[in-house]
């Protein structure tokens, strides 16, 4: 970024080691209210004004989900398409550097700028004509793991999106959405607790209780279920991506959070909605889509096959535009 001209303004707040306890950063809208984490401070700083772009990291939904939460646009790419040399890794498998931004023309830039070989789509022969993509949701288990408001309002939005010409599809997907869950989780503190080991043996008293929690269940993960777990990536990314095929989808949607921000600054959200793309490793960004009935702001989450980054952003500008617009 310093080499494209950019003028680093600080270093912004984020949760113990990239996990669950916060920081003192408060959601710009309101307050009184989380900005979502990890990347808390990136977030609410681009939200607030304060720069135009901001990066994080992501193990979970910690750069979508503060994205939905701050109301700001977030992208995490395909994993391994960003750098993270200099990272106190969290989880070596899944861990990816993304970033924050005002719109998804900011996103666009940035990206071409830090992705690796980053790809001009009107000399890309691979790439499908600039046509509306086929929108696909992910009905079932995953989806319902989202609120009853947050599942309104996304229907709300499918309904702009259908009216603006998108076809939308409703898929049968993850249904075993229970067992990803906990073993990205398990996998997870596993990898946190190899990278923490030295350091959690001599001073395990100054780790704050959550984190202390995650790498005590990390310690207890033998190298078997390790290596099934973090098999569990390419099976999930395969899964994916064959039904996309399967039913003609080009791009998944759903909420990027089960709701809005929660009250209070003691937790910084569920990151359930991200998890399954995560865990795939596939790019994913999160659009302002709405409000709650609290004045809070809501995301769309929109995924796109493995290395289609460059695709997922040229459509998602046009869609963001019908999201504001609804």
């Amino acid at each position: 970024l310093r080499n494209a001209g950019a003028l680093i303004v600080g270093k912004t707040i984020s949760t113990e080691f990239a996990f669950a306890e916060p920081g003192p950063t408060r959601n710009p809208h309101d307050l009184n209210y989380t900005p979502g984490g990890s990347s808390s401070g990136s977030a609410a700083a681009v939200a607030a004004g304060f720069c135009s772009l901001a990066l994080g990291t992501q193990t979970i939904g910690s750069v979508i989900r503060p994205a939905a939460f701050c109301g700001i646009v977030g992208f995490k790419p395909t994993y391994g398409r960003i750098a993270t040399m200099g990272l106190i890794m969290f989880s070596q498998s899944v861990d990816m550097v993304g970033f924050f931004t005002q719109d998804v023309p900011g996103a666009a830039l940035a990206a071409s700028m830090l992705c690796k070989d980053w790809r001009t789509l009107e000399t890309d022969p691979t790439v499908k004509p600039s046509t509306l993509p086929v929108l696909g949701v992910p009905e079932g288990p995953y989806l319902n793991q989202a609120s009853q408001e947050g599942l309104e309002v996304f229907e709300k939005q499918l309904t702009h999106l259908q009216e603006a010409g998108y076809t939308v599809r409703r898929v049968n997907v993850l249904r075993d959405i229970e067992t990803i869950n906990s073993r990205h989780m398990r996998m997870i503190f596993a990898e946190m607790a190899q990278v923490h080991a030295a350091w959690f043996a001599q001073y395990e008293s100054l780790y704050r209780p959550r984190t202390a929690t995650a790498i005590r269940e990390g310690q207890s993960v033998d190298a078997e279920e390790l290596k099934l777990a973090r098999n569990g990536r390419m099976v999930l990314r395969n899964q994916l991506e064959t039904a996309m095929i399967e039913e003609d989808i080009d791009l998944w949607v759903c909420p990027a959070a089960p709701g809005p921000a929660p009250e209070g600054i003691t937790t910084t959200g569920n990151p359930i909605m991200n998890l399954p793309w995560t865990h795939a490793g596939m790019p994913v960004m999160s659009l302002p889509a709405g409000w709650a009935a609290n004045g809070l702001p809501l995301g769309l989450q929109v995924i796109a096959p493995s290395m289609a980054d460059e695709q997922l952003i040229s459509w998602t500008e046009q869609l963001a535009g019908v999201l504001v617009e609804g």
